[in-house]
């Protein structure tokens, strides 16, 4: 075999140079668009996995506020439940499960029930922050613990006996040991229409 006839045959003419050059740039073309789309492809997979770890997280943080409510502390306001008791149940839930004050305002109104929750449907809605809220609800509790025991005992020590004189002096000294709220003096007097001497 001849030298001259191998070289002859593996030299390249510039025409093969070229085609083999072309050849080369669309194999790298085709390389690049298949990279670009996997890459593509690959930079979606990330973007769902991120978005749905924020739903994940969303979702969690949103099941950790939501209790049902009988896991909620509850009250009637009835004369063995005491409302400074069931407020701080109510707060150490409320932080047991991350809640913001608003999350606390808006479950609230599922821990009443009976009276309470018809004191509670008192309170305006302008009350929006849970600072405003919880004075609000301790002044409406404690007026209405306060009113009734005021009721009660008013009624029990001016009961009228027969005589109106001894009857007049225990309201005059029961109306100047109270303080001179008028929540306490309308009380006071709703009671002594109902004892009025005729």
């Amino acid at each position: 075999m001849d030298m001259r006839d191998t070289t002859e045959e593996t030299q390249e003419t510039p025409g093969n140079v070229l085609s083999s050059y072309a050849n080369a740039i669309n194999a790298l073309q085709r390389n690049v668009a298949q990279l670009t789309t996997k890459n593509y492809q690959l930079q979606n997979l990330v973007d769902n996995a991120s978005k749905t770890s924020d739903v994940i997280q969303q979702m969690s943080a949103a099941n950790k506020k939501k209790v049902p409510t009988k896991e909620l502390p509850q009250f009637s306001n009835d004369e063995d439940e005491d409302f400074e008791d069931w407020l701080l149940k109510f707060e150490m839930c409320a932080k047991q499960h991350q809640w913001s004050n608003d999350d606390a305002l808006h479950n609230l109104y599922r821990c009443f029930n009976g009276t309470a929750l018809r004191i509670y449907n008192t309170i305006p809605a302008t009350t929006n922050t849970w600072q405003l809220m919880r004075k609000a609800l301790r002044e409406a509790f404690a007026k209405q613990i306060y009113d009734y025991d005021l009721a009660k005992d008013t009624k029990k020590s001016l009961t009228y006996a027969g005589n109106p004189n001894e009857y007049y002096s225990n309201v005059m000294r029961y109306l100047n040991s109270i303080s001179d709220q008028p929540s306490q003096r309308e009380i006071v007097n709703k009671l002594l229409m109902a004892f009025q001497l005729t």
